[in-house]
């Protein structure tokens, strides 16, 4: 049974021509990976589409949980005029944002006991919760930095996110194995 989940899933799935990167932190976006056309009447210099990208399949006792974060290049966008060697960092922690929280979500699956009739309606409550979180942050992150334009918040904020993806290593494979309880 597999379960497939997430927003942009969903929208690479009806969509063509649409463009995703993987999180990887060899590799942070540049300009050119915004490829979307600017919101009509935004207020914001840039937007990036970051979301998950989550599988789980169950085979025999063990569930093989992926869960990917991902980029919509598509999606994100950036008004040129107002493009800024800060802005650019400050996008890029919205995606490592989503990647911690990807992490989180993997390493609360691996701690939940799941059992093969129940680990379906426990895994969405999960994602559920973890999107409506994720969501969230995204948001405080927004207004305590004031979309890069607080520089010393700006700085918190990527030694907070620094500290958390750290604090997670344990969970930044894509795939977390589960033995289920019968």
């Amino acid at each position: 049974m597999k379960l497939l989940i997430a927003s942009l899933l969903s929208l690479v799935l009806f969509q063509t021509n649409i463009q995703v990167l993987h999180w990887n932190p060899k590799r942070k976006h540049v300009w050119s990976d915004f490829r979307g056309s600017v919101a009509s009447g935004s207020y914001r210099s840039a937007y990036s589409s970051v979301g998950f990208a989550i599988n789980a399949d169950l085979i025999s006792d063990t569930l093989y949980f992926k869960c990917i974060t991902c980029f919509n290049c598509t999606a994100s966008w950036y008004k040129k005029s107002e493009a800024t060697p800060d802005l650019l960092n400050h996008e890029n922690l919205h995606f490592d944002i989503s990647e911690a929280y990807a992490r989180s979500l993997k390493k609360m699956v691996k701690e939940t006991p799941l059992t093969k009739s129940d680990y379906k309606e426990k895994i969405d409550k999960m994602i559920q919760f973890m999107k409506s979180e994720t969501a969230s942050y995204q948001k405080l992150y927004d207004r305590e930095t004031d979309y890069s334009l607080n520089q010393q918040q700006q700085q918190k904020w990527n030694h907070r996110i620094f500290t958390e993806l750290l604090s997670l290593k344990n969970y930044s494979d894509t795939v977390v194995k589960i033995i289920i309880k019968k």
